[in-house]
């Protein structure tokens, strides 16, 4: 199983609980937030997009993880599983 799929499926899986990650906005720089994943939008070949609610912002937000070359991504889910994915190249 590739990384890009066992990512899709921990955001899947990820309702109701928290993590965190630092990862790659689309506007290029990078970003840490904690999270909890409310509903999986999008599920493409080259992103992933979710509804989320992120404590710090005290609110809900449309968050767009890459998963081509332009994703850098380390996320580290509640049940301490860590997955890093830089720029994978499909």
């Amino acid at each position: 199983m590739r990384r890009i799929d066992i990512l899709k499926t921990h955001l899947g899986n990820a309702r109701g609980r928290f993590f965190t990650t630092e990862y790659k906005t689309p506007r290029g720089n990078m970003a840490r937030l904690n999270f909890k994943v409310s509903d999986v939008k999008v599920v493409a070949h080259d992103h992933i997009r979710v509804k989320a609610y992120v404590p710090r912002w005290e609110s809900h937000a449309v968050l767009t993880f890459y998963t081509d070359l332009r994703g850098d991504m380390c996320y580290l889910a509640a049940d301490r599983s860590k997955i890093e994915v830089t720029g994978l190249g499909l």
